[in-house]
């Protein structure tokens, strides 16, 4: 298989490490002009006329909000299925709908990684009700939210009780947290057209990533709650986002010719 990835950062790490030990599969990735390169046998360009032209099976996005909006048009308008990484794009809903638009009809698909949170099946089926209230809530160890507590005037080595930094809905919360609130977006967009509510928390005592979905209908309540660890590159990234790709892209790989 041929694996096109748009970045190199937590995310495009992990699925590079992936598929360098598959010495059947190869990668190309594209960088922005003078970014640094990774050695293996990924292949490198700049250039999304190149990258087009090697022709990938699958393309990954897991560079941010901004490529999404920039280059994953071109892509699915050249028939290639990509996965999207930077959910937090999509607070943008005419985005979304013009991408589904252009994968429709260049007859190929546009993948959204569930990332960091799972049980979205249940939230598609109870956001059918009018009285459903649905609630994400992002809690991390306060080294993932330093800069933002400084922001606070809160001193981050001084906490000793969880801090909300944020309440509102998915989009404010996207805008704010362009980097590291893609769940609340996945969850949203599972959720839609159910309004969801966000919260950011920076907690003292929490070990890991922790992402909890609250969810209250008539069809009984759930309350689902996940732990990840944190890639060792980004302490705001959970480690198994990048393993939720790669699944995607194995699923694809599985599919009959």
């Amino acid at each position: 298989m041929h694996v096109g990835l748009i970045g190199a950062g937590a995310i495009g790490k992990q699925v590079l490490a992936y598929f360098d030990d598959r010495p059947d599969d190869t990668v190309t990735l594209l960088v922005r002009e003078g970014r640094a390169s990774p050695g293996g046998r990924t292949g490198v360009t700049e250039s999304l006329a190149d990258f087009l032209a090697r022709r990938p099976d699958i393309v990954v996005e897991a560079a941010g909000q901004r490529v999404v909006a920039e280059l994953v048009e071109p892509i699915l308008a050249a028939g290639i299925p990509v996965i999207i990484c930077s959910t937090g794009a999509f607070a943008d809903g005419g985005l979304l709908a013009r991408l589904t638009r252009c994968a429709k009809e260049a007859k190929t698909e546009l993948k959204i990684a569930s990332g960091a949170v799972a049980g979205l099946d249940y939230v598609r089926i109870a956001a059918l009700l009018p009285d459903v209230q649905i609630r994400y809530s992002s809690r991390k160890p306060v080294a993932a939210w330093r800069r933002e507590l400084e922001s606070h005037k809160l001193d981050p080595d001084g906490l000793v009780e969880p801090v909300t930094l944020f309440e509102g809905s998915p989009g404010e919360a996207a805008q704010l947290y362009p980097r590291n609130l893609n769940a609340a977006l996945t969850v949203a967009l599972a959720a839609a057209p159910a309004p969801v509510t966000v919260r950011v928390i920076a907690d003292p005592e929490a070990s890991g990533n922790c992402h909890e979905i609250d969810v209250s209908s008539r069809l009984g309540s759930a309350h689902m709650k996940f732990m990840n660890a944190p890639d060792p590159e980004n302490p705001k990234t959970s480690l198994i986002t990048a393993f939720s790709v790669i699944r995607l892209i194995e699923d694809y790989r599985s599919r009959p010719a």
